[in-house]
């Protein structure tokens, strides 16, 4: 995914902070196969005796990344203003 936002950022309307995203989803994955399943796991069995706060606020953070991702990749309203039916300029 990592890879994704990275080749994809050029499109978006903030490509270099979709860059950015994108570079630490492959840093985290770079880790990941480097640290190994057991310590995965530790880091996770560590995240659940920290109770239900810190698990919420990961998923928040995911949640407001993902929302950022869709927002950045939606398309730009027109600049110009449009003429409404009656022939007025609607700003």
């Amino acid at each position: 995914m990592g890879i994704v936002l990275v080749l994809a950022a050029s499109r978006s309307r903030w490509p270099w902070v979709l860059r950015a995203l994108g570079a630490v989803m492959c840093l985290q994955a770079i880790a990941a196969s480097l640290f190994g399943l057991e310590r995965a796991r530790a880091i996770m069995e560590w995240e659940v005796t920290r109770g239900p706060a810190l698990l919420r606020s990961g998923a928040a953070v995911a949640l407001a990344s993902g929302c950022f991702v869709a927002f950045a990749f939606t398309k730009r309203p027109p600049d110009e203003p449009r003429a409404t039916a009656q022939g007025k300029i609607a700003h």
